[in-house]
């Protein structure tokens, strides 16, 4: 079958599978038809600058984002060593004229300075459609500044590399509309402390979902009794006694992956006493450590 036979509707909906800058790539300047469907039909664009090479991210932002930058919806971004500069260079190629005002999902990674991330965010006015957020930076003030500015937020993503405390600032987030929130990534296990202050937050007044690395069993017990609205919850644990037995299995890895297995269902079996015997406890399929309850 000819390709460019394809119905506009049909073609559109393949585009919806493609990352922006493939897109753009793969299609862009092949005829009139395609420069017409890409610059004023599609509008679903999601671009990931992540890993990409400087050439194609100048061609990306200089020759085709100052025109299609009311179609984003998704837009990640880096400032790390990999891509220096990233988020300056993006701030020079396009015009703060041209809003991102139908952007949904947000992610920056590495950003240290608080003055580029609020560059960003006054000069294109999006934030306050965003409704997944994902922040993996070494600025808490940075951090805090987003949340502030994204009062619709849905699903909050929270990475950190290095093992640094739970930001304290969290606790005083204003919005009570996060459904989903993950700290999957954030390299901490959370004390029973911490748990109660995050239980009690306005972060997670409305949490349904949550993801959470914990230090104690306890822990899971109290959150599941607490957030009144949680239906999922995922966690990691970090129990000192659990450490403690597979220590002497970690040389044999047969050994190790029997205790492991062992160990997670010891702890399915603790937790279904003191918790509702309407709650569903499971290893997860893609993290074997982490525990998931549906409650």
């Amino acid at each position: 079958m000819d390709f460019e036979l394809l119905l506009n509707e049909i073609l559109l909906d393949l585009f919806d599978y493609f990352d922006g800058i493939d897109l753009l790539r793969a299609f862009y300047s092949l005829n009139y038809r395609f420069n017409d469907l890409l610059y004023n039909q599609f509008r679903l664009y999601r671009f990931n600058f992540s890993s990409i090479s400087k050439r194609d991210f100048d061609m990306i932002c200089q020759q085709h984002l100052p025109f299609i930058t009311q179609r984003v919806i998704s837009l990640s971004l880096t400032d790390n060593y990999d891509i220096p500069e990233q988020a300056n260079f993006f701030l020079s190629y396009i015009p703060p004229s041209n809003h991102f005002i139908h952007l949904q999902l947000l992610s920056v990674e590495g950003f240290r300075s608080c003055r580029t991330l609020m560059k960003i965010l006054d000069e294109y006015d999006h934030s306050c459609n965003l409704t997944y957020l994902t922040i993996n930076s070494y600025n808490c003030g940075a951090n805090q500044i987003l949340l502030d500015r994204a009062p619709n937020l849905r699903c909050l993503d929270i990475r950190q590399d290095e093992s640094l405390s739970l930001q304290m600032s969290l606790f005083q987030y204003r919005t009570s509309l996060v459904r989903q929130l993950d700290f999957r990534g954030y390299n901490y296990y959370v004390n029973e402390e911490e748990c109660i202050r995050l239980c009690h937050s306005s972060l997670c007044i409305q949490c349904e979902v949550l993801f959470i690395r914990i230090k104690s069993r306890h822990s899971t017990i109290y959150l599941v009794k607490n957030m009144i609205n949680l239906r999922s919850l995922h966690v990691k644990r970090d129990d000192e006694k659990y450490h403690k037995r597979l220590a002497t299995a970690k040389n044999n890895n047969d050994k190790y992956r029997d205790e492991n297995v062992e160990n997670e269902e010891e702890l399915i079996e603790w937790l279904k006493d003191p918790l509702p015997s309407t709650c569903l406890f499971s290893k997860s399929a893609h993290f074997p450590s982490d525990i998931v309850i549906w409650i």
